[in-house]
């Protein structure tokens, strides 16, 4: 049974005897690289560290591996540490835990030995934010950091 035939110059090369597949945009753009493109790129990157390539290189018109290429060659991706957010009204509590954790230790040698510690999960409406992914482009460590209400 042959098979449909899909598009018109799939049609057209079938009675023309071309066996070449019919050519479409396959969503790669080429790129030529210049001077120019490489001082754009740097220049939005640092306007905005944390952008991502695939955000530059829809911004410039460029593909993506030519921004990564160009950023790779002048900086390096430092990833960004996931801190607790930490206010004032903490240090009260954290302060009494610590007196009585000092406490039963001195009273029971064994104490810390006894209690089990555990990766804590929380759940919240703000969804999982992935560091892996999040990172800035600097020539020299930023330090950056992503502040998170864990414990709110």
């Amino acid at each position: 049974m042959p098979s449909k035939v899909h598009h018109v110059s799939e049609a057209v090369s079938a009675f023309t005897g071309n066996l070449r597949p019919v050519s479409h945009d396959r969503g790669r753009r080429q790129t030529t690289r210049t001077p120019d493109l490489e001082e754009e790129v740097l220049e939005r990157v640092t306007e905005h560290p944390s952008s991502s390539t695939r955000a530059l290189a829809q911004e410039v018109g460029v593909d993506r591996t030519t921004v990564w290429r160009v950023l790779f060659e002048q900086l390096h991706p430092y990833h960004l540490q996931k801190v607790q957010d930490l206010h004032p009204t903490y240090f009260a509590p954290c302060v009494v835990f610590s007196k009585m954790l000092v406490h039963r230790c001195l009273q029971e040698p064994q104490f810390l030995a006894v209690i089990l510690f555990t990766d804590e999960a929380c759940f919240t409406r703000e969804g999982v934010f992935n560091t892996r992914n999040s990172h800035m482009w600097a020539d020299a460590n930023p330090h950056g950091t992503i502040v998170h209400e864990h414990q709110q």
